[in-house]
């Protein structure tokens, strides 16, 4: 096996809702979305 095939991680972010193509500030976004629901549930 090639090393980048055995060092590469690979994220399941389906819980975002992002479809297709996204921008990093999206990403960022929807991260912090759901941190902060999180947080509200929790706290």
């Amino acid at each position: 096996m090639e090393p980048d095939v055995v060092l590469k991680n690979s994220y399941v972010l389906d819980f975002l809702g992002l479809n297709g193509y996204y921008s990093e500030e999206e990403l960022e976004d929807a991260i912090i979305t759901q941190l902060e629901a999180f947080i509200a549930v929790v706290h």
